[in-house]
């Protein structure tokens, strides 16, 4: 592949001369300007517009043949002529990609005619004439039309599929098929018809939106005509005139369906009153294709499929040759097809809204040369142990919101492109994808386990490609041969590899987050690189590496005045200032900057200087930005000359420590050289010194110490953890904390700037939120309440629940439009928030535990209080809610009563409730006692009670029998004061992040209050547990027995309140009293089926000899 570059700079062609220099597979880049290419045939060749549609013009026709490409620049018609003609064969295909198209607006001629062949259409604008047709699709062609403003769009006998698009007039005639998905805008023109659908043709509308107040008309004759979603912003009403026995869906009332006199129109060209038909096949028949279904279908057909399991076993071989659509009606995952589809040469088929099972030994989808498949909300199960890939195609595919669903150890690929197949995919899932021959490829915010190219493949990714991380220790992105990568937005795992060999090219603008892997490249592969920052080659290892933007550029970049130009290090420094928070670090980043400048500057004038140490420590909590700032700061220095290589190595303990005596060194000698006249960033350093006789850290820490002496002046080391845990560190290594003199602090975000760091994450992944400030809101009440510090890293995952919970809803939806895909709902706040609420305005889960309490035997006065509670909370979250300085209150509670009481099974359904309100983070619940809390040694209960709130955090610490912490009689050496002491703060400090109950003895732990003032204060709700009833214990016990066996309960119930009755007031262990009982009862009738040979017919029967035997056995009377 060759780029030829146009314009009327020496260094360029001129574009007559690029044209006819072209072969299948170049590339021709235009400068900003207006080029005439008169009327020209395209062979397999791009053009781009290096200005974007606004900066370069092309005047004239063009007319591919082969796979072509035209993007970013505005197209117009000459004089009497279209801007595209399709007309050099069925395998002609055109993608055009953020252009705008005009025609001659002074001639009765189409802007865009399509003959044969497929155009692909992604955010186009068309110039509107309302008089015209402004694209027209024949019969056999086919138009693909994202996000794009068409005009007047007519298709004769061919098929479209419009997603988000606009229009003033769609018409399809002859038996043609159209179908639109996400909301398809008309501005119809007045006087005339915005939609028609006639002879045989088929309108299949997902949704439609009226724009204006005007009232709008439709037309279907002898045809089909399906509007699922009817939106007018402005209440304008649609008429819908059917003639001729047309067949009319739409059940909006905004809409109403005339029935006007026949007015004649030719028959559909495929057979008379037989155009393309919806053929359902139902559920119940879902293994009998060949018997019930195969003969009511014809090419063309539509066939529907209801929530179910379908195969094709009964047909040979169970391969389908699919001429038909196949369309979904209900939830995707419900409606599964395991079968092998096979597209023939010709054939037009979209898929639509279902789940197709991967085969094990074929691919489960095979498009044939000079096929065109559709597929709209698909998803491809990939087999593990499948042979082949899931998709195969030589032929042209455009996806829209589909998922070939791979794990990241699949062992082959499950897209495959070969020969010169086509992909345009849009918001897709594409697993391993290997696209090979001369195949090209058109991705938007699409994601994958790996990108695979060879030969002369063309790949262009525009939004974010998301790589996974993969199981396979490959590297995400390979180019070979000649084939060609250009991706706009690259998010790849970090420590990633990509490697490019032969005479391939991979271009990237920019990487996601500043993630940048290492780059590998062999043969005369060509690596381009955009603002984003250079690449580093080198081997793959476990290490992070990458590279610094290039001090030849810089200098190749100077004036002839010689000033120097500074725009990398400006550049740094801005997208550092432009970082969120971090006011503290700017400004010593700023002035370390300064300082270093100014010290080279002297040095180089031949003044006496200091000699600078760049060595630095960054301290802070995980996810406050030290590996960002580290890399911008890296990049300032070395754009201003101060260290002298491009090199960036990030590693940690394990990229340092071996597992034997005499490893280490040698390890961190090589890491150390890797990255001399660089930066070398060591994550975590306190790990390197873990206080065992036996760590090998404090190895790697004397080597580094040596390596920083012998070269001060051409490596700077960034030692980056925790604030404390890194001052233990020092500590421990005083030649270290000499050697490091700059220090850096990284504060923790407030929950405003975690706010803000979420909103451009959920932005710069194509997600729009319903509300914003709702957004900032419950994001830093929840961030408030965590046990989990990790700052930006909470965003994350906080995020990544947001979406998943996103994704659960917008699975539930019987359509889906692309807004749809972006949308984060109020909903999907709420849900993360634990705020869901059902139909009534109380949360379903939170009713479903108050019935589960509700349904414990006894406990008035408990129930009675956890009502109480809920009501307080949901009173005290909207209070919140409504003004976000408002605090938490004290949740911390005490519970008396004796054991049996149901304390600990409260305490769970407590923590539940919490959680299910958005007060805890966790509904866990930490048990603990004094044997837990208290140490033998002085220092260790402190150490044991901090560890369990830690633990505890974001959920229920239940403290049982927590009067025992304290025991009177003045023993100084008791260590339980310890425990209480430890306590006592945290109780306070952390009362928004965790709920203490305290468990025991109503009168012990009265005294324990009250030799524990401070207690009290901060513990201030207390709950009685009365003891049960013998009606109670008896309630009980029926109902374990009654769940397993069948018994007279009316008599069980009498005999086991006598017994609980009868025993002294000591033994009686409330609900351990019942479970006692109802294991006893449980051992007579294991006696009794061992003994009395009874039938298998009465095995579950408690007959009366084993109630009357248990009475006996506690000498009661028989009842």
């Amino acid at each position: 592949m060759t780029t030829l570059y146009v314009g009327n700079d020496p260094s360029r062609i001129p574009i007559a001369v690029a044209l006819t220099q072209a072969v299948p597979g170049d590339v021709i880049s235009l400068a900003p300007g207006i080029y005439s290419i008169g009327s020209v045939t395209l062979n397999g060749v791009t053009i781009t517009g290096e200005g974007g549609a606004e900066a370069t013009t092309v005047i004239g026709t063009i007319a591919p043949h082969g796979n072509c490409s035209v993007a970013s620049l505005t197209l117009t018609a000459q004089p009497r002529g279209s801007a595209v003609a399709m007309v050099h064969g069925a395998d002609a295909y055109l993608s055009i990609t953020d252009c705008r198209i005009a025609g001659d607006s002074t001639a009765s001629t189409l802007t865009v005619g399509v003959d044969r062949g497929t155009l692909v259409l992604n955010r186009v604008v068309i110039a509107d004439d309302a008089d015209l047709t402004t694209v027209k699709i024949a019969a056999g062609a086919r138009l693909h039309a994202t996000a794009s403003r068409l005009g007047g769009l007519e298709v004769n006998g061919g098929s479209a599929d419009l997603i988000g698009c606009a229009a003033h007039l769609v018409l399809a005639r002859d038996g043609a098929q159209v179908r639109g998905y996400s909301p398809l805008d008309l501005t119809p023109v007045p006087g005339k018809r915005a939609l028609r659908s006639l002879s045989g043709a088929t309108l299949d509308l997902e949704c439609v939106r009226l724009n204006g107040d005007q009232a709008f008309e439709a037309q279907a004759n002898a045809a089909v005509l399906r509007i699922a979603q009817l939106e007018s912003p402005k209440g304008a009403p649609l008429r819908v005139v059917a003639e001729a026995e047309a067949e009319i869906h739409c059940d909006s009332p905004l809409a109403e369906i005339v029935r006007a006199t026949p007015v004649p129109r030719k028959p559909p060209r495929a057979r008379a009153g037989s155009g393309p038909q919806r053929v359902l096949w139902p559920a119940h028949q879902g293994r009998s294709f060949a018997t019930d279904v195969q003969s009511r279908l014809k090419p063309g057909d539509t066939l529907v499929l209801e929530e179910g399991e379908y195969s094709f076993d009964d047909l040979a071989n169970g391969d389908f040759s699919c001429e038909v659509n196949l369309d979904g009606e209900g939830r995707r995952d419900r409606i599964v097809l395991r079968v092998r589809l096979t597209l023939p040469p010709g054939s037009h088929v979209t898929l639509t809204n279902l789940t197709i099972e991967h085969p094990i030994t074929t691919n489960a989808v095979y498009v044939s040369a000079g096929a065109d498949l559709s597929m709209h909300g698909v998803t491809i199960r990939s087999d593990a142990a499948a042979e082949l890939p899931a998709l195969y195609a030589q032929g042209a595919v455009t996806a829209t919101a589909c998922e070939l669903r791979a794990g990241a150890a699949e062992t082959r690929a499950t897209v495959t492109l070969a020969g010169g197949g086509r992909l345009s995919a849009l918001m897709c899932e594409l697993g391993w994808a290997d696209f090979a021959g001369s195949c090209v490829v058109s991705l938007e915010s699409c994601s994958l386990f790996r990108l695979a190219t060879r030969e002369q493949a063309r790949v262009t990714s525009a939004g974010r490609l998301t790589v996974h991380p993969n199981a396979r220790n490959q590297c995400s992105v390979t180019a070979k041969g000649q084939a060609s990568i250009d991706i706009d937005v690259l998010d790849c795992p970090p420590g990633d590899e990509l490697n490019i060999q032969d005479q391939s090219s991979l271009a990237i603008a920019s990487f996601a987050s500043g993630r940048m892997p290492t780059i590998t490249r062999g043969g005369a592969a060509q690596m381009s690189q955009g603002a984003a920052g250079g690449y580093r080659e080198g081997s793959r290892g476990g290490m992070v590496t990458s590279s610094l933007p290039g001090r030849t550029a810089v200098a190749e970049e100077q004036h002839s005045d010689g000033s120097d130009v500074t725009g990398v290090r400006e550049d740094s420094l801005t997208a550092l200032n432009h970082l969120v928070g971090l006011r503290t670090v700017k400004e010593q980043a700023g002035q370390f900057v300064k300082n270093a400048v100014i010290n080279r500057e002297r040095s180089q004038l031949g003044l006496k200087s200091m000699q600078l140490t760049l060595h630095s420590l960054f301290l802070g909590n995980p996810g406050t930005g030290k590996t960002t700032v580290a890399r911008l700061l890296g990049k300032a220095l070395f754009a201003e000359g101060v260290v002298s290589s491009d090199v960036f190595v990030e590693v940690g303990r394990t990229d340092l420590v071996g597992t034997h005596i005499g490893d280490s060194a040698p390890m961190t000698e090589k890491v150390l050289d890797s990255a001399r006249g660089g930066i070398l960033f060591i994550d975590e350093a306190y790990t390197l010194a873990q206080g065992v006789d036996e760590d090998y850290g404090q190895e790697v820490i004397d080597t580094i110490i040596a390596y920083m002496e012998n070269h001060r002046d051409d490596l700077m080391i960034i030692f980056a953890g925790y604030t404390d845990k890194m001052q233990r560190l020092l500590e421990m290594n005083a030649g270290l904390q000499s050697r490091t003199p700059n220090r850096f602090d990284f504060e923790d975000y407030t929950g405003e700037e975690l706010a803000t760091i979420g909103v451009n994450a959920l932005r710069d992944t194509d997600y729009e939120l319903e509300d914003e400030e709702l957004y900032r809101r419950i994001l830093s009440r929840g961030y408030t309440q965590s046990a989990d510090r990790s700052n930006a890293r909470w965003v994350r995952n906080f995020n990544q629940e947001l979406i998943s919970r996103q994704a659960d809803r917008v699975h539930e939806l019987r359509t889906r439009s692309i807004a749809d895909y972006r949308l984060i709902a109020d909903d999907d706040l709420y849900a993360v928030a634990g705020v869901e609420m059902d139909a009534e305005g109380g949360s379903a889960a939170v009713a479903a535990l108050l019935a589960e309490l509700d349904g414990m035997v006894g406990l008035a006065e408990v129930k009675a209080w956890v009502a109480k509670l809920v009501n307080r909370v949901k009173a005290d979250q909207r209070r919140i809610q409504a003004d976000a300085t408002v605090s938490r209150p004290t949740y911390h509670v005490t519970f008396t009563g004796s054991p049996g009481t149901g304390k600990t099974t409260v305490a769970r359904i407590v923590a539940q409730l919490f959680h299910e309100l958005g007060v805890l983070s966790k509904p866990t619940v930490k048990e603990v006692n004094r044997a837990a809390l208290v140490g033998p040694y002085v220092g260790q209960s402190e150490q044991r009670t901090s560890l369990a709130i830690d633990e505890a955090m974001g959920g229920v610490m239940f403290i049982d029998e927590a009067y025992d912490l304290f025991r009177d009689g003045g023993d100084s050496a008791d260590y339980g004061q310890a425990v209480i002491a430890t306590l006592l703060p945290r109780l306070e400090n952390d009362r928004d992040k965790f709920v203490a109950i305290l468990a025991g003895y109503a009168a012990e732990m009265d005294v324990f209050f009250s030799a524990n003032p401070g207690l009290r204060s901060r513990v201030p709700h207390t709950v009685r547990f009365a003891d049960y009833s013998p009606e109670e214990v008896a309630e009980i016990v029926v109902r374990i027995i009654t769940s397993t066996w069948t018994v007279d309960t009316a008599r069980l119930t009498a005999l086991i309140a006598g017994v609980y009755r009868a025993l002294p007031e000591k033994e009686r262990a409330n609900g351990r009293s019942a479970r006692i009982l109802a294991e006893e009862l449980e051992g007579l009738q294991a006696d009794h089926i061992a003994m009395d040979d009874v039938p298998d017919a009465e095995l579950h029967v408690i007959p009366a000899t084993v109630l009357e035997a248990f009475a006996r056995a506690h000498g009661v009377a028989q009842v």
